[in-house]
């Protein structure tokens, strides 16, 4: 699942209501939230740990195209 929201829309807690509300219902059903971010995708980063996720690990994918 991808959370993904639209840069008007943004800076207004929208992000952060979808993943709290994500979050209760991963708990309700017993199970553990994770969150994936990009390593460089600060906001999101910053998003996740204000809601007390803890960076489990920092790998950087590389690809070559």
């Amino acid at each position: 699942m991808s959370i993904l929201v639209t840069p008007s829309y943004r800076q207004r807690g929208v992000g952060k209501a979808l993943i709290s509300r994500w979050v209760k219902e991963v708990e309700k059903r017993g199970r553990v939230a994770r969150y994936r971010a990009n390593r460089e995708n600060i906001a999101s980063r910053r998003l996740c740990e204000s809601l007390g996720f803890v960076a489990h690990s920092h790998i950087q994918i590389l690809a070559k195209l």
